[in-house]
């Protein structure tokens, strides 16, 4: 996937699914969130201007909208940790009858300026996930069926791995 609008295409997470790899349960559990304040703000792509990124903390987790002129997506996200690598599990705010509101994993390196995101689904994990989980291959991408418990031992095996996630996007803090 091209970086150009990365978080604007989560909105289609529901439906047609951004991300090569979804999880149909949450993989993290508010016990296991974590808060990061770099996160939240407002953030615009280094690679193009042709949105905002608004994160906001609520309760254990995030709120996250991508604006785009009148046209608003929201997403909810769950920061957690392993070792040193952060990752988001995000999924769509707002559910759409007769779609299933699929989890992405986003891998996220967060500074007070800069805010780096990359999804982890990349086909070298797609198919380490193929061995280890239940899973459904829906054209190129991966549906997992698996408890979202398995997922996470996937994630805490091979999350941090560089050959885990795509291409790394870097938003600037307005």
């Amino acid at each position: 996937m091209k970086p150009v609008l990365l978080i604007a295409t989560l909105a289609s997470l529901a439906m047609t699914g951004c991300s090569d790899l979804l999880s149909v349960d949450p993989i993290a559990t508010k016990e296991m969130a974590v808060k990061d304040a770099n996160l939240v703000g407002a953030w615009t792509a280094q690679a193009d201007d042709s949105g905002t990124v608004i994160v906001r903390q609520k309760d254990a987790g995030y709120e996250i909208q991508y604006v785009d002129g009148e046209s608003v997506s929201r997403f909810r996200a769950l920061v957690f940790r392993v070792g040193n690598a952060e990752f988001l599990d995000v999924t769509p705010q707002n559910e759409v009858p007769f779609s299933i509101a699929g989890h992405a994993l986003v891998r996220v390196w967060t500074s007070a300026a800069t805010l780096r995101w990359a999804y982890l689904d990349s086909e070298w994990l797609r198919g380490q996930a193929g061995k280890t989980l239940e899973s459904r291959k829906i054209g190129k991408q991966l549906l997992v069926t698996s408890p979202g418990d398995a997922v996470l031992e996937l994630v805490k095996k091979f999350g941090a791995d560089d050959k885990a996630h795509g291409d790394i996007v870097t938003w600037n803090k307005l």
